[in-house]
Parts: C-alpha cells; sequence; structure tokens
C-alpha cells in the first residue's frame, strides 16, 4: 500500500464540531448547492484567476455527485466510484473505503486537538499501485490528497 499524506492543516474550531462535521458527510451537499449559485460561481472563478477553465470541469462533476451520511460517490470515466465510511473513532479517526475504485484504495482523516478551538486535520490516501501505476498517477495522488485537505479545512473551519 503506497501512502500520500497531506500537509497538516490547523483548523480554528472545537475538535469535536469539527469531527462532527466531517463524519456526517450530508454536510458536503452545502458545497454542492453553493456551487450552483452564480455570484459563488464568479467569486470562485475570480480566485481561481488562470485555473477558471477547470473550474467548469469541476462545476460539471459536482452536479453528480451524492452524499449519505456515510458515503460520497461520484461518476468518473471509469464508471461510478463510492467513498465509504468504514471507521469512525470519534473525535479523531474518520476512515473511509473505496467501493467501485479501479484500484483498493483507503482515506483517512485524523484529527489532533491542540487548543479548545484549534485542532490539527491530515489527510492520507493509501492505494495499491504496481510501480508502473505510480510512476503515472503519484503526483495526482499528492495533488489530490492536498485538495481535499484544504477543502475539508475549509468546511471544517465555517462557524
Amino acid at each position: 500500500m503506497t501512502k500520500y499524506e497531506s500537509e497538516v492543516r490547523i483548523i480554528n474550531n472545537n475538535i469535536n464540531i469539527v469531527y462532527e462535521r466531517l463524519s456526517d458527510l450530508r454536510n458536503f451537499e452545502t458545497i454542492k448547492q453553493a456551487m450552483s449559485n452564480p455570484d459563488i460561481q464568479e467569486k470562485v472563478k475570480e480566485a481561481a484567476g488562470k485555473d477558471a477553465d477547470k473550474l467548469d470541469k469541476l462545476q460539471e462533476q459536482i452536479k453528480d455527485i451524492t452524499f449519505t451520511e456515510d458515503t460520497v460517490s461520484f461518476g468518473t470515466q471509469m464508471g461510478q466510484v463510492t467513498l465509504q465510511i468504514v471507521e469512525r473513532d470519534a473525535p479523531k479517526l474518520i476512515k473511509f473505503e473505496g467501493v467501485g475504485t479501479p484500484i483498493a484504495m483507503n482515506l483517512w482523516i485524523q484529527l489532533l486537538p491542540t487548543a479548545d478551538y484549534e485542532c490539527k486535520l491530515k489527510v492520507t490516501i493509501g492505494a495499491e499501485l504496481n510501480f508502473f501505476i505510480k510512476q503515472m498517477v503519484g503526483k495526482y495522488l499528492q495533488q489530490g490528497v492536498e485538495g481535499i485537505a484544504n477543502m475539508l479545512s475549509v468546511v471544517a473551519s465555517a462557524r
């Protein structure tokens, strides 16, 4: 299993609140709804600058994402993929397993309290990759784990 770890993010919120937010995937429905708001779309495009064209693709993909308490599902070029929560250890760990993924993979969200209203967040992706696949997709998995950590830190920090 090859592991890709994000940089540690500091979340300015209580670890219990962060855990509750991240351990119920229905809370991410608000991101999907926000991305359909034209005002928010425009602000995101302005912030993205030269990467604004990538946002159009992202917005198309977001439309098809579905959330339940324990799963997030989305379409890919290789078919439907689901990340399902397989373990919760409140308030410090949420572990996912890929269902329908072309390779065996797991994702961990780790939380560590640092103060009453501050905690650390780290995301790890573990994937079964042979040498050739690792050379082709390793860079993208590292970018992906950083992107996931960024998105989770924004959602977890909201008051």
